[in-house]
């Protein structure tokens, strides 16, 4: 079953939710799904395919654009981490709500940019465990970086990137500074849950050496896992094995 959800968030802009559960049962293990920067809830298909996997794994999934992406309402231009973080918060909150959800088992799968905005988020006692995909843990320099090659980083004015599905992604200077407020290495030692970390070895945005640093610094309970020639996005032949160990992962920890 899937369901098309709306809520207003505490900034008042209408933020769009995928609701999708099996088809039989009343209270199912949940995962919120965490999208990457710029991106909405299908994250590319990536997350299309992750939720087929996971409810066909008896767990319950929503999936969620950020403010100005998606059929989120909001610009995205004036995103910061700090409002990110209160979205993710505010999704939470409404998602614990829904009466499907069995609220002792919750859990986040993010992507990329997306575990930026969940590690800074924490703690969160709502959410039980964890799987990362992509991880950085300098998002500063990574996304910069990709901002250059495409010519449109400007950390004053607006900075541009041309998406490969032909859409432009903009930003202004408050997501700049706002960035280079946090550490992960620092933050994510905040994290208690339980943390899967899933890493190509082809990744050319954020260096394998990322996931290495964020694993050694994560205090509890914590597995790393390293898919040789895999690129970013795990796509190809990499994606459904990626998506069978989170599921198996999830299937353990919840």
């Amino acid at each position: 079953m899937k369901y098309s959800l709306h809520f207003l968030n505490s900034n008042k802009k209408k933020i769009e939710i995928l609701q999708e559960l099996p088809d039989k049962g009343d209270k199912f293990p949940t995962i919120l799904l965490v999208p990457g920067f710029g991106m909405d809830l299908h994250e590319y298909g990536f997350f299309d395919e992750a939720s087929v996997v996971l409810v066909r794994n008896g767990f319950q999934t929503f999936r969620f654009s950020f403010e100005g992406t998606g059929k989120s309402q909001g610009n995205f231009t004036e995103m910061t981490v700090e409002s990110q973080v209160q979205q993710l918060r505010d999704v939470i909150n409404f998602i614990t709500k829904d009466r499907f959800v069995d609220k002792s088992r919750v859990a986040i799968f993010a992507q990329s940019y997306g575990t930026v905005v969940t590690t800074i988020s924490m703690p969160l006692p709502e959410i039980k465990t964890l799987a990362y995909t992509s991880a950085p843990h300098d998002p500063y320099t990574s996304l910069s970086k990709w901002f250059k090659r495409e010519r449109g980083f400007d950390p004053v004015g607006e900075s541009v990137i041309n998406r490969s599905d032909g859409r432009k992604t903009r930003i202004g200077p408050k997501f700049w500074e706002s960035l280079q407020k946090f550490n992960l290495i620092s933050e994510i030692k905040k994290v208690t849950q339980p943390i899967l970390l899933i890493h190509g070895s082809f990744d050319q945005r954020v260096p394998i050496l990322e996931a290495e640093d964020l694993y050694l610094a994560v205090q509890g309970r914590k597995k790393l896992h390293i898919v040789e020639k895999a690129d970013h996005a795990f796509t190809g032949r990499f994606r459904l094995p990626v998506l069978k160990l989170i599921a198996q992962w999830f299937l353990e920890e919840l």
